[in-house]
């Protein structure tokens, strides 16, 4: 079997010897040659060969798209009489800068020891790892670049825009930056290098993860503050179930308060990063932690997140293929090997696999939550109904999203109080085949009448609603306050909202927010990756949490779910203690 060494970058003297493979007395029988060859000018490779294994044929079949390139060839044979003209200058010079630069990353490293795990390599073919997945004190957005392998991406942009230094990422090992500059590189030009390090080392030591970003945000929207760290895993406790839920950034008010350090940054900024960023995007665990039921139960729940925001999924299901389809169930197929029990599908990750249907998740129960959100609006709406000692048949509740799966249930339940039901559409009952049988399969199914109902695509026909429930796979902001009569009660089941924020803070409505839950026993999930306040938490997670303390077997809502499904999980959530976010 033939020894073929690969000197293309690492050959001709760019570690201080002609061939690097001289350094491991290695004799192959081929060596690959390239980049330097062409003297910076051209573009050539060669193959050098043992005698006894070349092919003479080789060179009469062998094609090339640098064939009979007089040109390149030339500068190639000029190249390589320089090099060995000046061979013992050239070691030299690698000699040294290898020296002085290993001195300086190692001084480095002990200034700043969290962020340097190693220096090393020859001559001018140096590589400096950075310590960013092992590393508690990694800002999580950092670390959301980092175990995807994009975070020396941004190390070296930032490099490069901000100081003027152009290195290298290495696909072989992503966290590793290679330093290589030709052999005649300037003191200044070194000096400029060891600059540009300290600095970013004191960037990254002070958690001014802005600065990273200055290059493609502006600079004066830039805040230096302490961003939220990696949160140092849980050790495995017997008996415990380990419960995962996926997300990802709500909407740009999200997304500007991921890092304390681009909260001002405008939001039309950060759209271009965020959605140029999203399709390289794969889930990441940011947070751990034991919730604990009422009644004494516990499992471990890690929350995982994808730097994707909402508006990419709505453009991404539009695609024959989505990518975040693919991404999802690549996650997954992780999990499956991994020692997670259940999985919550949270958000657009829910919508985007067709609640689930689209996934194969055998070896995994999972659920999209959508169960426990429809139960919590419907209680929400109990309790009001209760507390006011008003009457479900004297009310008229306004249903937008009712022909999705959540909203369909949601329908159904409050048909059988016996309401009045104004059912919201984005196109006419008369012309609009699926709304039509979305209707059939209400009075089909339901035991509601059609004189029961009003199918319509106006929002100006929620006016006569004493209530109104939204819940669409929008990300727009539906309602407005000309949609409302005065005093009409908002039940929002929708991440992101679909209602304005104009309705969510006036004092002549009643919001409330019935996608969210309170966790029991005061407890709470407090990280910048999931926005809510203390002891909130979203009904989707809370199903999730809920099936895996009460050690549920099996996935739970995948595709239509179905008013028994949502009367259970409501029991369930009760005796482990999760209740509505309840806010009149």
């Amino acid at each position: 079997m033939p020894t073929i060494a690969d000197e293309i970058q690492s050959g001709l003297f760019r570690t201080g010897r002609l061939l690097s493979c001289a350094d491991l007395d290695l004799q192959p029988d081929m060596i690959l040659l390239g980049k330097s060859l062409g003297g910076g000018l051209a573009k050539i490779s060669a193959m050098v060969c043992r005698s006894q294994s070349y092919v003479r044929e080789l060179g009469v079949i062998h094609s090339s798209t640098f064939a009979e390139d007089d040109y390149s060839s030339r500068l190639a044979i000029k190249t390589l009489e320089y090099l060995n003209a000046n061979r013992k200058d050239i070691q030299d010079r690698a000699i040294a800068f290898e020296k002085d630069i290993k001195l300086f990353f190692t001084e480095l490293s002990l200034k700043y020891p969290r962020w340097i795990k190693d220096v090393r390599g020859k001559g001018f073919f140096l590589g400096v790892e950075f310590n960013l997945l092992e590393n508690e004190s990694v800002p999580t957005l950092l670390y959301s670049l980092a175990i995807n392998g994009h975070a020396s991406y941004l190390l070296t942009s930032y490099l490069l825009n901000s100081h003027r230094i152009r290195v290298g990422v290495t696909l072989s090992s992503p966290e590793t930056l290679r330093i290589e500059p030709p052999a005649y590189v300037t003191d200044e030009a070194v000096k400029k290098l060891k600059s540009a390090f300290e600095e970013l080392l004191e960037t990254l030591e002070t958690y001014s993860l802005g600065n990273l970003f200055s290059h493609i945000f502006s600079k004066d929207e830039i805040i230096p503050n302490r961003p939220p760290l990696l949160q140092k895993p849980f050790l495995k406790e017997p008996g415990i179930k380990d419960v995962a839920f996926l997300g990802h950034i709500i909407n740009w008010d999200h997304a500007q308060r991921l890092d304390p350090s681009l909260r001002d940054v405008k939001a039309d900024r950060l759209k271009k990063f965020f959605t140029a960023y999203a399709e390289f995007s794969k889930p990441f665990r940011y947070h751990q932690q034991i919730i604990e039921s009422a009644d004494g139960r516990r499992i471990r729940l890690n929350l995982y997140g994808l730097t994707v925001v909402s508006d990419f999924f709505e453009t991404d299901m539009k695609r024959s293929s989505p990518i975040m389809l693919e991404t999802i169930q690549d996650f997954i197929d992780e999990l499956k090997t991994d020692s997670s029990d259940y999985l919550g599908l949270g958000q657009f990750t829910s919508i985007v696999t067709r609640n689930g249907t689209l996934l194969d998740s055998k070896g995994l129960a999972i659920t999209t939550g959508n169960s426990l959100t429809a139960g919590f609006a419907i209680e929400a709406i109990e309790s009001y109904v209760t507390a006011r000692s008003l009457r479900f048949e004297n009310l008229n509740i306004g249903i937008v999203g009712f022909a999705g799966n959540i909203g369909r249930a949601v329908t159904q339940i409050l048909g059988a109080h016996g309401s009045q039901l104004t059912l919201v559409y984005k196109e006419s009952f008369e012309s609009s085949t699926r709304f039509q049988n979305a209707v059939d399969e209400l009075l089909n199914t339901a035991g509601i009448s059609f004189s029961q109902i009003h199918p319509t695509a106006d929002f100006n026909d929620l006016r006569n609603c004493d209530i109104v429930v939204l819940g669409t796979n929008s990300v727009q902001e539906l309602l407005q306050p000309e949609h409302l009569k005065a005093g009409a009660v908002v039940v929002d089941i929708s991440v992101p909202s679909n209602v304005s924020r104009a309705v969510r803070s006036s004092k002549d409505y009643v919001y409330i927010s019935a996608g969210l839950a309170k966790l029991p026993s005061k407890q709470s999930i407090n990280h910048s990756w999931l926005p809510l306040l203390s002891g909130d938490c979203f009904a989707c997670l809370a199903e999730t949490l809920v099936l895996g303390l009460s050690n549920y077997e099996g996935s739970f809502s995948l595709g239509d779910i179905t008013v028994d499904k949502v009367q259970n999980i409501r029991q369930l959530a009760k005796q482990r203690g999760f209740s509505v976010n309840r806010s009149f």
